[in-house]
């Protein structure tokens, strides 16, 4: 542990798969991350790759006749209307979830996303997500390729047009 006058940072060598969680005591401001460093080599031997959530995005199908694609929604997405999502993680994973969840945790919905199809890259996961009426994260969760759960969350709380 290393502590300075505004921050703590803990380290965990070796974590066990799992659940784990922090709890917070006092009072002002306060942020958390939780980072992991990937033995690379030793994942590697194994024929596994960490898992990252690398990106999370609203998309569209656009593009000429016969060079469609998705790309990014151009217009805010609005509470309570359908949007085709698009996930990008590393490391291989079987059967994600994902969830938008409020600021304090709560599951505001849940979606099972596909593998895409063979126009995007293995991956990247493919669903249509309800937008929730409130602000959001997105929360991914599932199995790693050896079968241990894991979880993913991305920082920004998503705020839809009402």
């Amino acid at each position: 542990m290393q502590v300075y006058k505004h921050m703590r940072i803990v380290a965990v060598e070796n974590p066990e798969p799992g659940r784990w969680r922090i709890e917070v005591r006092g009072a002002g401001s306060y942020s958390i991350a939780a980072r992991y460093l990937a033995e690379r080599k030793k994942l590697a031997a194994r024929g596994l790759e960490a898992i990252d959530l690398i990106d999370f995005a609203f998309v569209e199908v656009r593009g000429r006749p016969g060079h469609e694609g998705l790309f990014p929604v151009e217009k805010p997405v609005r509470a309570g209307e359908e949007r085709l999502c698009k996930i990008t993680l590393s490391g291989g994973v079987r059967e994600p979830v994902i969830e938008m969840i409020s600021a304090t945790g709560e599951v505001l919905g849940a979606i099972r996303l596909d593998a895409s199809e063979d126009e995007t890259a293995a991956d990247e996961f493919i669903g249509t997500c309800r937008i929730p009426k409130q602000p959001f994260r997105v929360r991914v969760r599932g199995e790693d390729r050896e079968g241990h759960l894991f979880q993913r969350l991305t920082a920004a709380l998503n705020s839809p047009s009402l």
